[in-house]
């Protein structure tokens, strides 16, 4: 599936189920991947480390 939505042009795939991520990683395509559940797990942390006013970033830095 992931090589058909890359050859309509998909630039990347995001595995937006914890089983995706169990299934499918960034060695098996060719395209970047994003882990929805490291990515919320990254904010999460970020937001409960941070000092500030507390707010979850926009980005995370891999």
């Amino acid at each position: 599936m992931v090589d058909r939505l890359v050859a309509r042009g998909a630039q990347g795939v995001i595995l937006g189920c914890t089983e995706i991520e169990l299934l499918l990683g960034p060695d098996d395509v060719d395209v970047p991947t994003f882990p929805t559940t490291a990515l919320h797990v990254a904010a999460a942390v970020r937001s409960a480390l941070d000092a500030g006013a507390g707010s979850v970033p926009h980005t995370i830095d891999r």
